[in-house]
This record gives C-alpha cells, sequence and structure tokens, in this order.
C-alpha cells in the first residue's frame, strides 16, 4: 500500500516543481473529493488531486485548472486509461462551473475566472518509447463523453521531460550568467497580433497552459554588462529542424512578432534537434539576411541544443520528503 501511495505521490511532486517555476499556484484542498449535483454524470461525486492557479495575461482572469495527476509505469500507460481518465475530467470541470461546493474548496476570490481541465502524466520509470500524440489519436478517435464548452488539456509523459529540459536550461544559463540571475528580469513574451492587447506585463511571470502547449515558448530579459546592457530573447523550439524552411518560418515568425526589430540578442534552444538542425539553422538565417536585406541577424540570432534530462523520483526520495512536495 506504502508503495502504490509513494507512486502516486511522484507525479503531485514533479508537477509542483515544474508549474510552481512557470507562475503557477496549487490553490485549495488537495486530494479531494466534492459532490457532484449535475444529475445527469450519475456520479456521487468528482476527486480532484490539486486545483493549479494562474492570472491569464491577456484576460486577466483566473484560470483554473482542475488537474488529474498520473505516475504510470511505461507499460501502464494504455489508450483505454486515457479514455476514462479523459472522460471522467471532463464531467468534474462541468459540474464546477456552477457547483458551490467546488468553489467553496477552489475558487481563487479577486478576479473573473475560468475553469479547464488538466491531465498531467508522468512516467515515473523515464521508460517510455511510445509516442503519446498517436495513443491520443486512437483514443480521439471514439466518441468521448465531453460536455459541450468543455476545454480539457492532457501533458503527456514527453511534454513533462521538454518542460523540465527547458527549465533546467534556464536555470543553467542564469548560473552561466548568460541570462539574468534574478528570476524577475525573465519574463514570458506574449505578442498581441492575434489576440486582445496584454493586460499588464506583471503578468507575464506567468506561461499560459496554451503556450506550454505550442511549439515554442519565448521568454523576454534585459541583461546588463559592462557595455550598458542589452535586450535578449530566448525562444525554446519544439520542433526537430530537419530542413532550413522550417527555420526561415520561425525566423519570419519572429520578424512578425516584432522580435527581430526590439531585441538585441536571440537564442533558439532546441531539446528536439535533429542533428542537421544546428546546420540548417545557419543556413536559414543566412538565406533570410541575404534575400531579406536583414544582415544584422547573422550577429543577433544564435542556436543551441539542450541536454536531455528527465525527472526521476525514487520512492525511497518519495518517502523522505514525507510523502509530500
Amino acid at each position: 500500500m506504502a508503495e502504490r501511495v509513494n507512486i502516486a505521490r511522484i507525479a503531485e511532486i514533479v508537477s509542483a516543481d515544474i508549474f510552481s517555476k512557470l507562475g503557477w499556484e496549487a490553490h485549495g484542498v488537495p486530494n479531494e473529493s466534492w459532490e457532484c449535483n449535475e444529475p445527469t454524470h450519475e456520479k456521487r461525486d468528482h476527486p480532484t488531486d490539486v486545483t493549479f492557479v494562474y492570472q491569464d495575461p491577456y484576460s486577466a482572469r483566473n484560470v483554473h485548472l482542475i488537474t488529474d495527476l498520473k505516475s504510470y509505469a511505461a507499460g501502464s500507460i494504455k489508450e483505454f486509461s486515457l479514455r476514462e481518465t479523459i472522460e471522467s475530467l471532463a464531467l468534474a470541470v462541468d459540474c464546477a462551473k456552477d457547483n458551490p461546493k467546488w468553489k467553496e474548496l477552489y475558487l481563487k476570490a479577486g478576479a473573473e475566472y475560468e475553469i479547464q481541465g488538466l491531465v498531467f502524466i508522468y512516467n515515473h520509470d523515464s521508460e517510455y518509447d511510445k509516442s503519446f500524440p498517436e495513443q491520443l489519436h486512437v483514443v480521439f478517435q471514439d466518441d468521448l463523453t465531453i460536455p459541450r464548452g468543455v476545454k480539457l488539456s492532457i501533458i503527456g509523459p514527453d511534454e513533462v521531460w521538454y518542460l523540465n529540459e527547458m527549465l533546467t536550461d534556464i536555470a543553467s544559463l542564469a548560473r552561466d550568467e548568460v541570462i539574468p540571475t534574478d528570476k524577475k528580469a525573465l519574463k514570458f513574451f506574449y505578442h498581441s497580433h492575434s489576440r486582445s492587447k496584454v493586460v499588464s506585463q506583471d503578468h507575464s511571470m506567468v506561461a499560459t497552459i496554451d503556450m506550454l502547449k505550442g511549439k515554442y515558448q519565448m521568454l523576454a530579459y534585459s541583461h546588463a554588462n559592462q557595455y550598458g546592457g542589452f535586450r535578449g530573447m530566448l525562444v525554446y523550439y519544439r520542433g526537430y529542424g530537419e530542413s532550413e524552411r522550417e527555420f526561415i518560418v520561425l525566423i519570419d515568425m519572429l520578424r512578425s512578432f516584432g522580435v527581430l526589430d526590439n531585441y538585441d540578442r536571440i537564442l533558439v534552444r532546441s531539446a528536439r534537434g535533429c542533428s542537421r538542425a544546428a546546420n540548417n539553422f545557419n543556413k536559414a538565417v543566412s538565406q533570410y539576411a541575404t534575400y531579406g536585406n536583414h544582415e544584422m541577424l547573422l550577429k543577433k540570432l544564435d542556436y543551441g541544443s539542450i541536454a536531455s534530462v528527465r525527472p526521476r523520483l525514487t520512492q525511497f526520495e518519495v518517502a523522505l520528503r514525507g510523502g509530500h512536495a
């Protein structure tokens, strides 16, 4: 029994460590069930492992993510269990919208709010080598019971590793003074082209779930040095960099966001780049600079790969923490 409890706690510890560094907070009562008040759900109650909250930089709403934490061995990540988890969480999110008990336990007051769901799947033996998107594709080929208006996100094993690698790299760059050591000097970058103007830059210490699920994550900073300092941008890119064209599209996106004109140094970092990625990036920069009359790009843009780091806690380490994050 203690062994199963410790395995379950691993996802709790890893998720708390990752999301706290991304500006989220765990709010309300963890590991609690609350009464269902929707008869059509045919459920007595809804379990909640943890509810994470952050303030959206566009809407200024408090986004509440009812989170189902899963800690699985590689062989236990099956389509049928994913389907069951997704459907159960969808009903919980649907019920929470008008549920006074949920509000009593989890609602963060002080701003307008919205409720979403998050499935967080951690592979505790680090041996998962399948394609999680392909497994999800199989699940979503069937008709899932997801009520209208419910928004769910799923962070699978590979994405957990990716987020950990990104955060580890940020810490490494700060130690080497490539970026500021003051965490408050580093802010997630939100552009205003496709959505309403960002409400407050104070909120850009937060990475939204949409940003984390995207193909890139961008962080802006100002770095002082003996020459007065400069403005920098970190771009964490999830793509494989298998062609020059792929990087030309990325550079063009940076131009459209105003990054090329407004920042002095732009570091593109990749944890998933293929063996040709660095060469393809350099060719893309040269091509873009030549044909787009952007010679300054040759000095501004740089590419680097980041180390593969998989968070792994043993049951003994969990026990030493008392089973808590």
